[in-house]
């Protein structure tokens, strides 16, 4: 089974020349949406979500109702953070992902409202800032995977094997995959760079 990863890096690109290069993926809809974003880097994340789902995603995208976007063709999560927007896809199973940007001096406190003893205890013995942003992108992309986002307690969430999980690095970010099969099917991840 094959998982694809779209990564679109909009850093060093304008909102105006997102537009020009992406147009025939944005309607005029989307142009009157990203209008309402105060910042610059909120608009460009707007959009190239809405280019990635235009451009990825064929059929019709409707809500749950906690306003995960879904699709009766294919099933895709998008997450965006900084500088970066991912995307997964999935032709069998549902997929959830997400990305921060792995920020200096996290607090004990966050870390303790998040994460279990365990994973306190590997967050202490490693990088802290990287660990726990490993965890908290582990436990987002399964609740996106499950369709609600964050409503539950985070602690609770068990990162185990009822998902297939991947993380990775990338620059100062950190993404992980959650996909809703047993780990004992083979996942090949095919990342694909947006340009």
């Amino acid at each position: 089974m094959e998982i694809k990863i779209i990564i679109a890096d909009v850093k060093n690109k304008t909102t105006k020349e997102i537009i020009n290069h992406y147009n025939e993926y944005l309607k005029e809809e989307d142009l009157k949406r990203m209008d309402a974003f105060k910042f610059d880097q909120g608009k460009k994340q707007f959009l190239m979500s809405s280019i990635l789902k235009a451009k990825y995603v064929k059929g019709d995208i409707y809500y749950n109702e906690h306003k995960k976007p879904l699709s009766k063709d294919i099933f895709f999560n998008i997450s965006h953070s900084c500088d970066y927007v991912v995307m997964a896809l999935s032709d069998k199973y549902y997929v959830g992902i997400d990305i921060e940007y792995i920020k200096d001096n996290v607090k004990d406190r966050l870390i303790s409202y998040v994460c279990s003893e365990e994973e306190i205890k590997d967050i202490n013995n490693n990088d802290k800032n990287k660990m726990f942003y490993y965890y908290w992108t582990r436990k987002e992309a399964v609740l996106k995977c499950e369709g609600v986002g964050i409503v539950k307690d985070l602690k609770s969430v068990l990162v185990n094997n009822k998902y297939y999980l991947v993380s990775n690095y990338i620059d100062d970010y950190v993404w992980s995959l959650a996909v809703d099969c047993n780990n004992e099917e083979k996942v090949e991840i095919n990342c694909i760079i947006e340009e």
